[in-house]
């Protein structure tokens, strides 16, 4: 399963924390956003559709998922570990192959 994050805006208050952003509409009035929680899905994983794979077939997300934890975006910025680079992003042809037959009998 693929872990994701839906981040849900709060509520609008004067800006207090590093991850706010201000900005301005047409009556020059200072608004902010602030974003309160992390909710995370598990979702399972299928063969896509997308072309833009070099070899073998493409992963996508299947539409069910799992619920999983909620956590306040400051406690999980504070301990969610180093970013992965684009590379390590990446699955194999063979991986993805491997996976498929595995996981989805394909």
């Amino acid at each position: 399963q693929i872990e994701a994050y839906n981040i849900i805006p709060a509520r609008k208050m004067p800006p207090r924390r590093s991850h706010e952003y201000g900005f301005s509409d047409d009556d020059n009035s200072p608004k902010s956003l602030i974003f309160d929680q992390i909710h995370v899905r598990y979702y399972d994983q299928t063969l896509g559709d997308n072309p833009s794979t070099s070899c073998g077939p493409p992963l996508s997300l299947d539409w069910s998922y799992e619920i999983g934890e909620s956590e306040a975006i400051d406690e999980y910025e504070k301990n969610r570990g180093q970013r992965r680079n684009a590379s390590e992003l990446m699955m194999s042809s063979f991986d993805r192959r491997f996976f498929l037959s595995r996981e989805c009998g394909h």
